[in-house]
């Protein structure tokens, strides 16, 4: 996943543009192998969320939403925080 000041890039994916997002959040699942972290993200153009499994991201989740909060800008992309 990449993420700069015009949206998010997924291999699976490609671009997808800060305009497309309404909102993300992520989940923290406990697992007997260790934990599961999925950061969600809901796009006004398909009507759907896109999961992405940051369970061996380097850096951790925190920092990932500090850069999502900085690149999105001006942008209405809301940060549910972890549910």
């Amino acid at each position: 996943m990449k993420v700069n000041e015009n949206g998010i890039w997924t291999k699976k994916t490609g671009q997808i543009d800060w305009n497309d997002i309404s909102y993300f959040y992520y989940t923290n699942r406990y697992a007997k192998f260790g934990n599961i972290i999925s950061l969600y993200f809901m796009l006004y153009t398909q009507k759907s969320e896109l999961i992405i499994d940051l369970s061996n991201a380097n850096p951790g989740i925190t920092k990932i939403r500090t850069v999502i909060n900085k690149y999105k800008g001006d942008h209405s992309v809301d940060d549910f925080g972890e549910k």
